[in-house]
C-alpha cells in the first residue's frame, strides 16, 4: 500500500494505492474548531445535499441514479473528535473492471453535483426535502432523549462542566434546528467551504494521472484553516448527584480526568488498564459487579484520550446504588494495588492487536487510520503493535495510580416502575 499526499488550492489530497479492494472508497473530510452553533446547520446541511440535488430533485431520483451507478454507495455523517467538529461526505464506487468503463468518474461526478448544485429555489434549499431532513433530525433529537443511557450520560458529563465541548448532542438541540430555515441554511452553504480544514482522501486500485483533474469538479476556496490543539482537559473536585427519572432501569456513571497521564500512557497502558478494569467480559467490574455480586445489569469502562475521561457506566436498580459504587471503587483500589496478573495483561493485549491487525480489512478503516495519524496524534500500525507488546504490568500499575473517581451521577429509576427481568 503506497500514500501520497498533495497539497492543493485550498485542501489536501491523499491516494492511498490498494488493490485489495474492488471499490474506490472517496471521503472527504471537512473540519475545524468546534462551535455549538454550528452543530444543528452542518447536520442539516450535509442532509439536504445528499437528500436531493437540483439535477436529481428529489430522493426517489437520488436513489435511481445510484442504482445506475452499480449501487455506488454515498452518505455524510458529523461528528465530534476532541475540541474538533467533523464531516464527511463519502462515496463507495465499484471499481471500473468490476463494472464498466467510466464508471467510478460517473460516479465521482454525480458526488460533486451534489455537492456543487445543490437543490436551491429562489436563494433557498428546496422546502419539501428541507422539511423531510428537518424532521428526520428533530426525531433523532427526540429519541436520544428517550434513552436512559444517553440521558444519563449528557448529565453525567455536565457535573464535569456545562461549557465543555463534549456536552450535548452532536445533532444540535430542538430549538437550534427549528430555527433553521432553508434561506439561512443555504446561506450557510454558501461559507462552509471557505470555513473549514478539508482533505480528500482517495484509496484504491487507482492511479494517481486519473484523480489529478479533481480540481475541474471542486468549488471549494483557496482558505486553509489553520490547525488547532484537539484534546478537551478538565480537572475538578469530587461531586455526586442523583436525579429522578421516568425510566425503569437506573443508569450509574462513575469517572475521572486522565489528564495527568503521559501521551503515550493515554494511547496504550490506559487502553489496556481499560480492558483489564471494565472493557471486557472477563474484565473485573464484569466478573464482580454484574456476574459474582449481580450488583448491575450491565457495566464497562472507557477511555477517551481526547476528550480527556475515564467513564464507568452501569444499568443498575437504585437500591443497589451504594454497593455498585463502593465495589467499582475497591475494583480501581486493586488495579492500584497489582490485583491483576500475566493472563489479564496478555488477553488485554490480544484484544487491542486483533483491532489494529483488523485496521487493513477495510478501506475505511484504512483512511480512518491514516487521518488519525495525520491530525489526532496516532500512531503507525506498526508503532501500535510495537509499543502494546513492550506494556508490563508496572506500567499497567502506574498508570491504575494516575487515574481516580471525581464525578458520579446517578439517573434514578421510576420507583412505580418494575425493574424488567435481565
Amino acid at each position: 500500500m503506497k500514500i501520497k499526499t498533495l497539497d492543493k488550492n485550498g485542501y489536501r489530497l491523499h491516494l492511498i494505492k490498494s488493490n485489495n479492494f474492488k471499490t474506490i472508497s472517496f471521503k472527504i473530510v471537512f473540519w475545524n474548531e468546534l462551535k455549538k452553533e454550528d452543530l444543528a446547520y452542518r447536520n442539516m446541511l450535509v442532509n439536504n445535499l445528499l437528500f436531493s440535488s437540483h439535477k436529481y430533485n428529489t430522493n426517489r431520483k437520488i436513489a435511481i441514479r445510484k442504482e445506475e451507478l452499480y449501487s455506488a454507495d454515498i452518505y455524510g455523517k458529523t461528528y465530534r473528535k476532541g475540541t474538533q467538529i467533523v464531516t464527511e461526505i463519502c462515496l463507495s464506487s465499484i471499481e471500473d473492471k468490476f463494472a464498466e468503463e467510466g464508471n467510478f468518474r460517473e460516479s465521482l461526478e454525480f458526488l460533486f453535483d451534489c455537492i456543487n448544485n445543490p437543490n436551491i429555489n429562489n436563494g433557498a434549499f428546496d422546502e419539501t426535502s428541507f422539511n423531510i431532513t428537518k424532521d428526520n433530525i428533530t426525531n433523532s433529537i427526540k429519541s436520544e432523549k428517550e434513552n436512559p443511557n444517553f440521558e444519563a450520560y449528557q448529565k453525567y458529563k455536565e457535573l464535569i462542566g456545562k461549557d465543555k465541548v463534549f456536552v450535548g448532542s452532536i445533532l444540535g438541540t430542538l430549538e437550534e434546528v427549528e430555527n433553521i430555515t432553508p434561506s439561512s441554511l443555504y446561506e450557510y452553504y454558501k461559507t462552509f467551504f471557505d470555513d473549514n480544514h478539508i482533505d480528500i482522501y482517495v484509496l484504491g486500485n487507482i492511479e494517481e494521472k486519473d484523480i489529478l483533474d479533481i480540481d475541474k469538479y471542486l468549488k471549494f476556496g483557496s482558505n486553509r484553516i489553520s490547525y488547532t490543539s484537539t484534546y478537551v482537559n478538565y480537572e475538578k473536585d469530587y461531586s455526586e448527584k442523583e436525579e429522578d427519572s421516568k425510566f425503569n432501569q437506573s443508569k450509574l456513571f462513575m469517572g475521572g480526568s486522565i489528564k495527568s497521564l503521559t501521551e503515550h500512557e493515554k494511547k496504550y497502558e490506559s487502553i489496556i488498564y481499560n480492558i483489564i478494569l471494565g472493557n471486557s467480559p472477563t474484565s473485573k467490574l464484569f466478573q464482580n459487579i454484574r456476574e459474582k455480586m449481580s450488583y448491575a445489569y450491565t457495566i464497562s469502562s472507557s477511555i477517551n484520550r481526547l476528550d480527556g475521561m475515564f467513564v464507568i457506566s452501569a444499568g443498575i436498580s437504585s437500591k443497589n446504588y451504594e454497593s455498585t459504587k463502593n465495589e467499582v471503587m475497591n475494583q480501581i483500589k486493586e488495579m492500584k494495588q497489582g490485583f491483576f496478573n500475566d493472563k489479564d495483561i496478555n488477553d488485554a493485549k490480544e484484544v487491542i492487536l486483533s483491532i489494529i491487525e483488523e485496521i487493513n480489512d477495510n478501506p475505511w478503516s484504512i483512511i480512518d487510520h491514516y487521518n488519525n495519524y495525520l491530525y489526532f496524534g496516532a500512531d503507525t500500525i506498526e508503532n501500535q503493535i510495537q509499543e502494546i507488546n513492550k506494556i508490563q504490568k508496572d506500567d499497567i500499575v502506574n498508570v491504575a495510580n494516575k487515574i481516580n473517581i471525581d464525578t458520579v451521577f446517578l439517573l434514578k429509576e421510576d420507583e412505580y416502575e418494575e425493574i424488567p427481568n435481565q
